[in-house]
């Protein structure tokens, strides 16, 4: 069986990163967003909280920040190489199952179409509850694939903002005299902390999810 790889060059690389994050959003139960993302921002604040309340000091806080930046780049780079090979273990699959996962349910499209045409004449809030309630199963490959494309595209976001932090933590000590505000330094360096904290957890915990798939593909093929 052949699989024809249609390219739009009209398609630029943020419109792919919109659609993947949509499609992410669409494709996950709000079970699978909870673990995604509320488990990983739970935990982010409860460890800030907890750092914020038992140290003193905000340059002590900074620094288990670096730290814990400096330790986080070598995992987000494994993990960005565990989705990318996944992906290739994913279309080295036999035919007959890529053949079965590649297939689409005309009636749930149609529902969809209907539902996302409608979204320009709703709020912000209720365009995102169509998004994340409207969770299709019409094409289970390309939400497969779209997963680990969606994990990969976030880790890479981790990477750069892992390297800006690097190097720009020597000038957090500058800045933070213009602020001459104890209270307000603590704020800023634990809201940040936990916003990326966030962002690494998550990734995480979607690639513990995507382990789940990948093990589908190669028990799958071991029995074929």
């Amino acid at each position: 069986m052949e699989y024809k790889i249609v390219h739009k060059r009209e398609n630029k690389p943020i419109g792919f990163i919109r659609k993947s994050i949509l499609y992410y959003l669409r494709s996950s139960t709000p079970k699978e967003l909870s673990f995604d993302w509320i488990f990983p921002f739970a935990l982010s604040l409860c460890i800030f909280v907890i750092l914020a309340f038992s140290i003193y000091h905000n340059t002590s806080i900074l620094n288990i920040i670096k730290k814990m930046n400096d330790a986080s780049i070598n995992v987000i780079a494994i993990l960005a190489g565990f989705n990318t090979a996944s992906l290739a273990i994913i279309f080295s699959a036999s035919n007959n199952l890529l053949s079965k996962l590649n297939t689409n349910n005309d009636s749930v499209n149609k529902e969809l179409k209907q539902k996302f045409s409608d979204m320009p004449k709703q709020s912000i809030f209720q365009r995102a509850k169509v998004i994340i309630f409207s969770n299709t199963k019409e094409n289970v490959l390309k939400i497969t694939v779209n997963f680990f494309c969606y994990a990969i595209i976030i880790q890479l976001i981790v990477l750069i903002i892992c390297l800006m932090t690097s190097m720009t933590y020597s000038f957090v000590p500058k800045i933070s005299h213009f602020i001459s505000n104890y209270y307000v330094d603590k704020v800023i360096l634990t809201s940040y902390g936990v916003f990326w904290l966030t962002l690494v957890l998550h990734s995480v915990f979607i690639s513990i999810r995507n382990v789940e798939i990948i093990y589908g593909f190669i028990m799958y093929k071991d029995n074929d």
